[in-house]
């Protein structure tokens, strides 16, 4: 399993942003180099919910900025792989 963006940022959140102002961006590239939209997992937003980061993490929509956040989000791939789901 690896990390997701996701955690790593929160971690580093987590040490250096004491008074909660910093915004989380993700996405992923194509492969002709262009930003994909990325939205958080189902154990990624329980994690941003616990820390209450909600309204701090975006991901990109046709070049405008929205939440990573989705109401029914998947599991992970690499959870489902581990637990031959599919």
């Amino acid at each position: 399993m690896s990390f997701h963006a996701e955690e790593v940022a929160l971690k580093y959140c987590k040490t250096h942003d004491k008074k909660n102002k910093y915004h989380i961006y993700i996405w992923r590239y194509s492969n002709d180099g262009k930003i994909k939209t990325a939205y958080c997992c189902n154990s990624c937003s329980n994690l941003i919910k616990k820390y209450n980061r909600e309204g701090k993490i975006f991901t990109f929509v046709n070049g405008k900025i929205t939440s990573a956040i989705i109401d029914d989000p998947d599991v992970s791939i690499g959870y489902k792989i581990l637990r031959n789901i599919f």
